[in-house]
């Protein structure tokens, strides 16, 4: 540590093994961290805009389709609302992993629907996505109530629920894929942290360029692959753009 950033800071033997300690534990989680960087340029936004569909909920789609791709189910979702409509207002969550895309994620990867049936399955996940995005920002969502209801029988313990032990309940909370979307001109590249072990991160921006996207993991989890989950997310942008031209969008 060098003395001159310290200043007149408390330079004790207490203080500095402190300090390296934190250092320490702050480099081994760092390093635990995998992290890839796409650019996918085959969505810019005017491609998105021709599509006539909901840009986010495309995005949105496609990471449920390489999720099932990659491990054969839907994911419990999490991707960040703004609530900034109210007074103090924060976010809520956005629950991405619907019926709708896994159905259209089924039939795809089964190839069980011709292109218009798949085209039209697309088109119901997006709708079903900027729903449920519509109801959350209106304070409509549901995470935001129930994790107050949790909190005040925690309190009082005489007036919880069975819901709040129930084992399925804890597991649709459990983000296996935590998204945000932050598609602003002041940012190149946006991360967001995987918030379970065995779980993906993903930060993204839709841009004139593409969709740039940053995918995070943690090295240390056998059942998560980065590069794996990359490449099937890839794979599945793919799928729907060829979708689109397919149906000559």
């Amino acid at each position: 540590i060098n003395a001159e950033y310290m200043g007149d800071w408390d330079r004790s033997p207490f203080v500095r093994d402190a300090i390296t300690k934190a250092k320490n534990i702050y480099t081994k989680a760092a390093d635990n961290v995998g992290l890839s960087s796409i650019l996918y340029t085959g969505l810019t936004r005017e491609k998105l805009k021709s599509m006539k569909l909901a840009p986010d909920g495309v995005i949105q789609t496609a990471y449920q389709l390489a999720h099932i791709r990659l491990y054969g189910f839907s994911p419990p979702t999490y991707e960040s609302a703004t609530t900034r409509a109210f007074f103090h207002g924060r976010t809520e969550t956005i629950r991405s992993a619907t019926n709708e895309n896994r159905a259209f994620s089924l039939a795809l990867l089964g190839k069980t629907a011709n292109d218009d049936q798949l085209w039209g399955m697309l088109k119901a996940a997006v709708a079903r996505h900027s729903a449920i995005g519509g109801e959350c920002a209106k304070g409509q969502g549901v995470d935001r109530h129930l994790l107050a209801l949790k909190v005040l029988a925690g309190e009082h313990p005489e007036h919880s629920h069975a819901l709040f032990n129930d084992a399925e309940f804890a597991r649709c909370r459990s983000w296996r894929l935590s998204t945000s979307n932050l598609s602003v001109p002041f940012f190149n590249y946006f991360a967001f942290g995987a918030v379970i072990p065995e779980g993906y991160g993903i930060g993204y921006g839709i841009k004139d360029e593409g969709v740039q996207m940053q995918v995070s993991n943690f090295k240390d989890c056998p059942t998560t692959d980065n590069e794996k989950y990359s490449n099937a997310l890839v794979q599945s942008l793919d799928d729907i753009v060829a979708l689109s031209k397919r149906i000559k969008l």
